[in-house]
């Protein structure tokens, strides 16, 4: 794993092709062992040991499938960094880009930055509900105040593999799908303080919205993307992606 202001864990090799200004953190979820790079449990612990190694599930973990990590319901990850820090991607500027399969579901969360005891305010992707189908962008930055709550016009949730991708500069905000720019728009940004970023689930007060699912690579910015990086950052995933034997449209 890559994080920003901690250390590089990742081999040069793997970030060819990703724009690398700004690089938040990087995560891959495809078995690897030839790197190391490892998820890690609300304590910091290595939950899983290096990619590729045997993995044990239980009701709470993801587990293994083929070269990708599958989340049945109540399967949840924290985003940590290696020495156990939580790390929250949203901000004034920031883009994520994500490899996902999924089935079409109401109102289930595949990430979500929130803090500790609360699921509101929050800043997650989820499906939708008007459209089960597409992808739903929520953002809230204090209790009740809603900042952002849109579905994309591009289907993401029908079986298949998709790259999505959303880039945020202040308020102004992308969303894309397989390399097109679903839908653009604009928010009244503010910046909560967020102190938990989590997969698989909208974690708060509880457990809720949860996902069925795989989910590939994600990476993250602490900028916003230009449409041409977004195509550059796409193109690398898609390569790395079918070297695994995943096949991105």
């Amino acid at each position: 794993m890559f994080d920003a202001g901690h250390h590089h864990r990742i081999g040069s090799k793997q970030l060819d092709g990703f724009p690398v200004a700004g690089l938040h953190s990087y995560y891959n979820f495809i078995p690897n062992p030839a790197y190391d790079q490892r998820l890690y449990d609300s304590s910091g612990h290595n939950r899983y040991g290096r990619l590729g190694d045997s993995v044990v599930a239980d009701a709470t973990d993801p587990a293994w499938v083929g070269n990708s990590l599958y989340f049945e319901p109540q399967a949840w990850v924290y985003l940590l960094s290696p020495g156990g820090v939580p790390t929250p991607l949203y901000q004034t500027n920031f883009s994520l880009i994500f490899a996902l399969k999924a089935a079409a579901q109401s109102d289930v969360t595949f990430y979500c930055d929130t803090n500790a005891g609360s699921d509101d305010p929050h800043f997650r992707l989820a499906t939708g509900t008007a459209d089960t189908a597409k992808l739903r962008v929520s953002i809230r930055t204090a209790p009740g105040t809603v900042q952002l709550s849109v579905e994309s016009t591009a289907t993401v949730f029908d079986g298949d593999w998709h790259l999505v991708g959303y880039t945020d500069e202040g308020g102004t905000y992308a969303i894309y799908v397989d390399g097109e720019t679903a839908d653009t728009g604009s928010y009244s940004h503010a910046s909560p303080t967020f102190n938990r970023s989590v997969l698989g689930i909208l974690m708060g007060v509880g457990i809720s919205g949860q996902f069925t699912g795989t989910l590939g690579q994600l990476v993250r910015w602490s900028r916003a993307l230009s449409a041409a990086e977004y195509s550059l950052a796409r193109a690398a995933l898609k390569t790395r992606l079918l070297s695994q034997g995943i096949a991105l449209p």
